[in-house]
């Protein structure tokens, strides 16, 4: 098996198509009981592209040891620079990234999760990796199963673009957003689209628009937003 790395649960490796979860001694205790095991493994019939479930359990001696579910190449959203990325493809990934989403939420599936380690990006897609934290919409008390589907996708979308969107426009690593900013500066239609639910709805459409205002004022149409930033802050101190 090939080492991929490690977390708070255990050590992952690859073998084939496969990744198998090895759970510390700590986390192998805490899920072997009947409960723990029906939650890792109550989405194990569910097959959405580009999100990945725990699909066996593996036991040694009355142990949940570990866990297995398919592979997901790409590289981790906290690792990679989206912000040094294509547009295009990232407009692409993410539209495909919205039907994904829905397909989950259809199934009444919350995300319980928006960290970017668990976000991978392989240049064409964005894939949704180690989903155990996800939970039932109708798991809430006193919700029962009915719920309006776009209601939870919207919450589904938020939860997982907005650490992802600060990444892509690049303030997530420095301190002055100077994006974000920018767009303030200007009284452009995006200017909250850190706070607008319904700019996180729509992260593709969002991201084209905000590209289309930027590039008027710097006067090319930008490749990526690392690209801008010299360009932002001139005009910025003109403004």
């Amino acid at each position: 098996m090939r080492y991929l790395g490690s977390g708070a649960e255990g050590s992952c490796y690859k073998r084939g198509n496969r990744v198998y979860k090895r759970y510390n001694q700590l986390y192998s205790n805490l899920y072997s009981n009947d409960v723990s095991i029906y939650r890792l493994l109550r989405y194990s019939y569910i097959v959405i592209n580009n999100i990945y479930f725990i699909r066996k359990l593996m036991y040694f001696d009355n142990m949940v040891v570990g866990a297995v579910c398919n592979y997901a190449s790409g590289i981790s959203c906290s690792k990679k620079q989206l912000h040094r990325c294509k547009l295009d493809n990232i407009i692409n990934a993410l539209s495909i990234l919205k039907r994904d989403i829905y397909e989950l939420s259809k199934l009444g599936i919350c995300i319980d999760d928006n960290f970017l380690g668990n976000i991978l990006y392989d240049g064409d897609n964005f894939k949704l990796i180690d989903t155990g934290g996800y939970y039932y919409y109708s798991d809430i008390p006193g919700v029962g199963s009915n719920y309006d589907i776009n209601f939870l996708y919207e919450n589904n979308m938020r939860r997982i673009i907005l650490q992802l969107f600060k990444n892509i426009t690049d303030n997530i690593y420095i301190y002055d957003n100077f994006i974000y900013g920018f767009l303030w500066d200007i009284d452009s239609l995006y200017k909250d689209y850190l706070d607008d639910i319904n700019l996180m709805v729509n992260p593709d459409e969002t991201i084209i628009g905000i590209r289309n205002d930027i590039g008027e004022y710097v006067g090319y149409e930008i490749d990526n937003f690392s690209q801008c930033r010299k360009d932002l802050l001139r005009i910025r101190k003109k403004i």
